[in-house]
């Protein structure tokens, strides 16, 4: 039973990457967009265009048959009676499978997926520079109410945080700039809040 538990919650965790991966390449006009997954078969027969996330639902499937696995192997554990188990053949059975199944499922989606994705680079940097939260960059130069003022303006008027904090502060164009660049604030904003208040 723990042998397949744990293969189990390997399936889980890669039926997880697969429909995150699903997720984010939906679109590009109605869904997120954020990347795109390789196209490896020929789209749907009824929207023309469209590449459907074959592997990702290939493996998501794989994991399906695991998870079915895992019952019966729990339900031929719970028939032993005593010492004695006559269900070991299925058991073992549906463990070597399993083990086989999530091996090439996993290597599948790592060759046939995970090594062609494709960023949408332009639109994550956009939805970065869009963001209110990034005036908490802010805070220690105009202070918190301040940057909270130029966040809501930007949310309002659908502009980013950068064009109002360059009407409403004194900061230099180039400075703002380097506050408010959404690489190094991923890198290290946290970081640098906490040496700051040191």
């Amino acid at each position: 039973m723990a042998t397949s538990a744990a293969i189990k919650s390997l399936a889980v965790h890669l039926k997880k990457a697969a429909d995150d991966l699903r997720l984010l390449n939906s679109g590009p006009r109605c869904g997120f967009n954020d990347l795109n997954v390789p196209a490896r078969q020929a789209g749907s027969s009824i929207m023309p265009a469209k590449v459907n996330p074959v592997i990702p639902e290939c493996v998501n499937q794989c994991c399906f048959t695991i998870f079915g696995m895992d019952v019966t192997v729990n339900w031929a554990v719970a028939e032993g009676q005593l010492q004695l188990n006559a269900f070991d053949p299925v058991m073992v059975h549906e463990l070597l499978t399993g083990m086989a199944l999530l091996t090439h499922a996993m290597e599948t989606f790592r060759v046939n997926c995970v090594e062609g994705i494709e960023i949408n680079a332009d639109l994550g940097r956009s939805y970065a520079q869009s963001s209110p939260s990034i005036s908490a960059a802010l805070n220690h130069y105009i202070g918190y109410e301040h940057a909270a003022d130029i966040a809501a303006e930007a949310v309002h008027t659908g502009r980013t945080v950068r064009e109002v904090a360059g009407e409403r502060t004194d900061l230099p164009a180039e400075q703002l700039d380097e506050i408010l660049d959404p690489i190094r604030l991923a890198r290290g904003l946290g970081q640098t809040c906490r040496e700051r208040q040191e």
